[in-house]
């Protein structure tokens, strides 16, 4: 992929960019001998002083013996050079070098001071949600067939009042969902621990046993009426998460265990 952007890149200028990171802040992903420092600007000045408020991605690829600890903090404003390129119909930037951290611009410590506070929706349904920026979600805590839950609402590509309707739908229905739902993850995972995640000296567990270990720990609502399920193991593998999805149609996925 980086081989196929190095042609663009050398046929551009190197500008300089002033931005603000995102409450991410920087992540690096490795494969093979290489590193890629990635991170977004949720709002940037260009070199010729336009401002745009809006996501951009930030990367260098660094060689695996190279420095990449350059003090890019979450909702902190830096000074780049580098040089912008499209990619999959996308604006990027690929950094050269970090010319300066900790930068003071009036318009962005503005920008700072107004993303630090917390933004909320109101549902009538539910209640006051607190948008994670980081994950770019709503999330609150909310009852459950009477069982305390974390509720999100991941607002990726659709509006939040949809998939705040598609919330109240699954909610409506808790007892018939949940039923749904534990009989579909006993049926994926029973014989899996009783095959493969006894202890030495456990019996083999009956459905009914299965059943009564697992319990709901949070819900994630998607677009287009799908949604996500966490559960708690019960230790049935060792304190790993269950997971399974669907959509507001009936449709179920497999359950898996992760963590």
């Amino acid at each position: 992929m980086f081989s196929k952007l190095k042609s663009i890149f050398q046929s551009n200028n190197v500008e300089t960019f002033i931005g603000l990171i995102d409450e991410k802040g920087a992540v690096i992903s490795y494969s093979e001998d290489k590193r890629t420092v990635l991170f977004n600007f949720c709002a940037y000045f260009d070199n010729q002083g336009k401002y745009y408020e809006k996501p951009i991605t930030v990367f260098k690829e660094f060689l695996e013996e190279q420095e990449t600890n350059l003090d890019l903090d979450a909702l902190s404003i830096i000074k780049i050079s580098g040089r912008t390129i499209q990619f999959s119909q996308q604006k990027q930037i690929q950094f050269t070098s970090v010319i300066q951290t900790n930068v003071k611009h009036e318009i962005l410590d503005k920008l700072i001071e107004e993303r630090s506070k917390p933004t909320i929706f109101s549902s009538e349904y539910f209640g006051e949600f607190i948008l994670d920026r980081r994950l770019n979600w709503f999330e609150k805590k909310t009852q459950w067939l009477g069982n305390e839950i974390d509720l999100f609402l991941s607002i990726d590509t659709s509006p939040i009042s949809e998939l705040e309707s598609s919330a109240i739908k699954l909610f409506k229905d808790q007892e018939k969902w949940h039923k749904k739902l534990v009989n579909q993850i006993t049926l994926d995972l029973l014989s899996l621990k009783n095959e493969s995640w006894l202890e030495d000296d456990e019996k083999e567990l009956q459905e009914s046993e299965f059943k009564s270990r697992i319990s709901i720990d949070s819900i994630t609502i998607h677009p287009d009426d799908e949604f996500e399920f966490w559960f708690k193991d019960g230790d049935l593998f060792w304190g790993h998460s269950i997971n399974i999805g669907g959509n507001l149609n009936g449709q179920l996925e497999e359950a898996t265990i992760n963590g």
